[in-house]
């Protein structure tokens, strides 16, 4: 369940890259789509992190945890289909114009 739902994240991800990509792509071209990745990246694991530790509570390893792929983890997929996700889109859509 855990990797069914991450992948459907890496998914609506990408969809949202593709629909920005197609909106600001023009105006910001390859290096705005990096930023805007790396951008969206940070702030989710920012979010992850500071929210999961000062207000859920989490220890730092049980975060952490969710990060090694060496015990089956998959939700590091995540942070890279955001991360990656703007520029790839914004290729593919030059690629098809």
């Amino acid at each position: 369940a855990h990797l069914a739902s991450t992948l459907l994240l890496c998914a609506a991800a990408g969809l949202a890259a593709l629909l920005y990509a197609r909106r600001q792509g023009p105006a910001w071209g390859a290096r705005g789509m990096w930023s805007t990745g790396l951008f969206w990246a940070g702030l989710t694991v920012a979010f992850e992190f500071l929210f999961g530790h000062y207000v859920a509570g989490h220890p730092w390893q049980r975060l952490l945890a969710d990060y090694d792929v060496t015990a089956g983890r998959a939700w590091v997929l995540v942070p890279m289909a955001l991360a990656l996700g703007p520029r790839l889109a914004w290729g593919w859509l030059r690629g098809r114009g």
